[in-house]
């Protein structure tokens, strides 16, 4: 399992997502019924952390490190409450755009494990 490199790559841009998702199973009756429980016993975290304006070396680290660990775990500082949860990115991209000479946009999507 590899760390996410918290001390190279700068904190994210503000419009960090915090999602959280439980499945239920749900069924409709006839008269206006509904019947609804967990499909799961456990929910789960979905965040969506952005860099606005990320410096190329540090998207440099950060491409390193989804090459290296796409498909597998780490650990994840959460910006907000400074607990670390593991994670693995939900997604099997990492999307970037070039806003100006030597800086990226770039947003992770990752989801607890």
């Amino acid at each position: 399992m590899a760390n996410w490199p918290v001390n190279s790559i700068g904190p994210p841009s503000y419009g960090y997502k915090d999602d959280y998702f439980r499945a239920t199973i749900r069924s409709d009756f006839e008269g206006g019924y509904v019947a609804q429980r967990p499909r799961s016993t456990r929910g789960l975290a979905i965040v969506e952390v952005p860099w606005d304006l990320l410096p190329e070396a540090q998207y440099q680290m950060l491409l390193t490190f989804a090459k290296s660990s796409m498909g597998d775990t780490f650990p994840y500082p959460h910006p907000v409450s400074a607990n670390t949860v593991t994670f693995r990115f939900s997604e099997d991209w990492l999307r970037s755009t070039i806003v100006s000479p030597g800086y990226r946009r770039v947003s992770v999507k990752l989801e607890e494990v």
